[in-house]
């Protein structure tokens, strides 16, 4: 939803309160139960509203939440921690190259999964190191000064000019940092 729009409860206290029907998101305490309005959720939280990402070979850096997200969107084989919420962003490749995220010094233990223009997860690139379809990772496992917790996740893969989508989740709900860069195929 975002602002405003209609969604419906998931589970007692999670998104709309305790579940007795429908919440307006925004637009004060609808739905009955306690003194204030329940916002519905990221306003990307389903892949037809995905944030859009402008890469570049300087890193970008976008700030987000999975706070009240739902989880859609296929499920990558393999990758553990992608059953709670997961938020969208979308990038566009306009020459080949290499795509590289990850969730540096993030608050929640990450996953990262991408899909093609049609929803479908992107092959898996085994001679790149991505075994997973989706090029999804849980858990980098990395550490040093800015990676705060081996919980955060990076993926990255080769791409050919084309409409892209990330999924970022995790294990449970909380706020995390984005950083993105492409690298032209052309360069170096």
């Amino acid at each position: 939803c975002g602002s405003p729009g209609m969604r419906a409860c998931q589970t007692a206290g999670q998104n709309c309160g305790p579940c007795l029907g429908t919440e307006v998101c925004n637009n004060c305490d609808d739905d009955g139960v306690g003194g204030a309005d329940n916002g519905c959720g990221p306003s990307n939280d389903d892949r037809a509203n995905a944030t859009p990402i402008t890469l570049g070979t300087m890193e970008t850096t976008v700030t987000g939440t999975t706070v009240g997200a739902t989880r859609d969107g296929p499920t990558p084989t393999g990758c553990t921690c992608t059953s709670s919420g997961n938020v969208w962003y979308s990038f566009t490749v306009a020459t080949a190259g290499v795509v590289y995220f990850d969730t540096t010094g993030s608050a929640l233990d990450t996953s990262l999964f991408i899909t093609d223009s049609a929803g479908a997860l992107v092959p898996a690139q085994a001679g790149n190191g991505q075994t997973l379809e989706g090029l999804c990772n849980d858990d980098s496992g990395c550490t040093g000064t800015d990676w705060t917790s081996t919980f955060q996740s990076r993926t990255y893969g080769y791409f050919t000019p084309g409409a892209y989508y990330l999924a970022v989740g995790g294990c449970l709900s909380n706020t995390f940092t984005l950083h993105a860069q492409f690298v032209a195929s052309s360069v170096g």
